[in-house]
């Protein structure tokens, strides 16, 4: 945790130092009120997302396509293609639509994404008075994202913005760069967006609304997640944001209830302007987003997301070669190990504790392990493996040499009996384990564990 504050000082530290040798891309009096319609292309503000939008405008932490428009660190999904499109209906008479298409390679990401915003029609009025006709102005970005890692990810994006107000259009550049830290039970998460080149409008040069955000997504349980991020606009005030998200998987179906809160416009709009809801249905290869976002009693947007996944993500394999018994135990410590959580007939939270201590077990011997917060397992994983045959294919899934899974049954005396399984995924091998011990003696169970586990690979 010191370390991800650390880092994240630096970079807000020589971001801030370099400010002062391009003046013109921060407004004067940033980051207060007083900066406020000093900023130009305001339609770079919006993180885009319905998802996003349901989450009270919070999710630089997510993984999901449409972070290719947020925080591009985010930008992965579960399979190697996937399409976003959404259909957003704005206050008065304004419509935003957005797509993207994203390809994934083992842990990088490549996306190029696509934004029209329409602002209705507006009367033309001639030097008289007199009608002559209607006018449309309308926004148009186009953007391109690469994102990479593992354990931890950074992404950045590439925008050309347009803007045609009809008495005059401007262009530009920007660019937004992100990174996802994953800890324990928490992704830690930091953003800059919309740095780029400022437009000169009238003889006035106006920057762009860059904005700093700072975030966390924190895991209750598979099914409960919760996200909280601190926003500083250039051109505003900073100003808190966060929401929820629950999950709750029906045979092949999975329903995601979501609500967000937004302090932003409290005070010009009161309470009715601070919250936000939604949901998420997905089915197969395909996902729904709806969210609605209220004005307080002014108005209210309704915003609606399809996605599309398809194709498995191709990980290299390393070839493995017969070398003496030094360099063979090295080379298997480079095989990915999952440790699945066990099912047990205590509660949740105890066969989580010991599949947590066979993973700190496993890492304290070096191996290589897929972990339980890592994207591609929040991702595949949403429900607590019941088979034998399940754990394999979820393995394989993966991409995992092994996979640890097994059962947690109570006895009388507070003991248990621990039967667990060793599967090699790679040819569906499996080893079976079973022994009994004191249900807290979690330290012993767990060398234990990792013990045969060694033995056998």
């Amino acid at each position: 945790m010191i370390s991800i504050l650390r880092l994240t000082s630096y970079f807000v530290f020589f971001f801030l130092e370099g400010i002062p040798v391009f003046p013109s891309i921060i407004v004067d009096n940033a980051f207060t009120k007083e900066a406020r319609g000093t900023t130009a292309f305001s339609v770079l503000k919006s993180p885009v997302g319905v998802k996003f939008f349901s989450l009270g405008q919070s999710g630089i932490s997510e993984y999901a396509n449409e972070s290719v428009f947020y925080n591009p660190a985010g930008a992965i999904t579960p399979n190697s293609n996937s399409f976003y499109i959404d259909f957003q209906k704005e206050v008065s008479d304004s419509m935003r639509s957005d797509f993207s298409y994203l390809k994934r390679t083992e842990y990088k990401t490549y996306a190029f994404s696509l934004s029209y915003i329409d602002y209705g029609d507006f009367l033309k009025v001639n030097s008289n008075g007199g009608i002559s006709g209607y006018f449309s102005p309308n926004d148009i970005i186009l953007g391109f994202t690469y994102s990479s890692g593992k354990d931890d990810r950074f992404g950045l994006n590439l925008k050309y913005i347009y803007s045609d107000m009809v008495y005059y259009s401007k262009s530009s550049l920007s660019m937004d760069a992100g990174f996802i830290l994953k800890g324990n039970r928490t992704r830690y998460s930091f953003l800059v967006r919309n740095l780029g080149i400022p437009v000169e409008i009238d003889g006035r040069t106006y920057p762009l609304p860059l904005e700093i955000i700072v975030g966390a997504k924190y895991f209750y349980s598979k099914n409960l997640s919760g996200t909280f991020e601190v926003k500083m606009p250039s051109d505003d005030s900073p100003y808190a944001c966060g929401g929820f998200e629950y999950i709750k998987k029906y045979r092949d179906m999975e329903i995601a209830l979501r609500g967000g809160m937004n302090l932003k416009n409290k005070t010009p709009l009161g309470w009715g302007s601070v919250f936000s809801g939604g949901f998420g249905i997905k089915l197969g290869n395909f996902d729904f987003d709806y969210s609605f976002v209220p004005y307080s009693d002014i108005d209210a947007t309704h915003k609606f997301a399809i996605k599309f996944r398809y194709g498995d993500v191709d990980f290299k394999k390393i070839e493995k070669r017969n070398f003496e018994d030094f360099v063979a135990k090295q080379i298997s410590m480079k095989k990915r190990i999952v440790v699945f959580d066990f099912n047990s007939d205590l509660d949740e939270d105890y066969s989580k504790i010991v599949a947590n201590a066979v993973e700190e077990r496993l890492i304290e011997k070096n191996y290589s392990l897929i972990s339980r917060l890592d994207p591609d397992y929040i991702l595949k994983i949403k429900n607590n493996i019941t088979a034998i045959n399940e754990a394999i294919s979820k393995a394989k899934e993966l991409g995992a040499d092994y996979a640890v899974w097994g059962d947690i049954k109570k006895l009388a005396d507070e003991k248990a009996n621990f039967n667990f399984f060793l599967i090699d995924a790679r040819d569906s091998n499996v080893s079976e384990f079973s022994f009994l011990s004191a249900i807290y003696d979690i330290g012993n169970i767990s060398l234990k564990i990792s013990n045969d586990i060694s033995q056998k690979i």
